[in-house]
């Protein structure tokens, strides 16, 4: 098997988009992979740190088959079920009888199947 390019970072419309590996296996077909995580500290949701939420961690993969115009991809979100909130906001301050919380991102997973013509 023949090894072909292998980046730390690669630059992308906008973004810079890490660990991406990627193989040729002949001159029409490549395989790739890649993983990226984020870290986000514990944070508190109001100034009189009384609501808070822990750190947490989420991890994301992904792989490629591309064959001539063919290209199979499969990608992973969240790997491994983080629970966490995008936004809380506690019942006294928006006068709700209960407090209010934005919900994460479950694990989801993606498949795609591209033709170019």
């Amino acid at each position: 098997m023949k090894r072909a390019k292998s980046h730390c970072l690669h630059r992308y419309p906008g973004r810079w988009i890490s660990g991406i590996e990627s193989h040729s296996l002949s001159n029409a077909v490549s395989i790739g992979a890649r993983v990226d995580a984020t870290a986000t500290g514990s944070q508190y949701w109001d100034v009189t740190e009384h609501y808070s939420q822990p750190a947490y961690r989420l991890v994301n993969a992904g792989v490629r088959l591309a064959a001539s115009n063919f290209e199979l991809s499969g990608h992973i979100s969240n790997a491994f079920n983080a629970q966490y909130n995008t936004a809380y906001i506690s019942a006294a301050e928006v006068g709700a009888p209960s407090n209010v919380a934005g919900i994460g991102r479950p694990r989801l997973y993606t498949v795609k199947l591209t033709y170019r013509f």
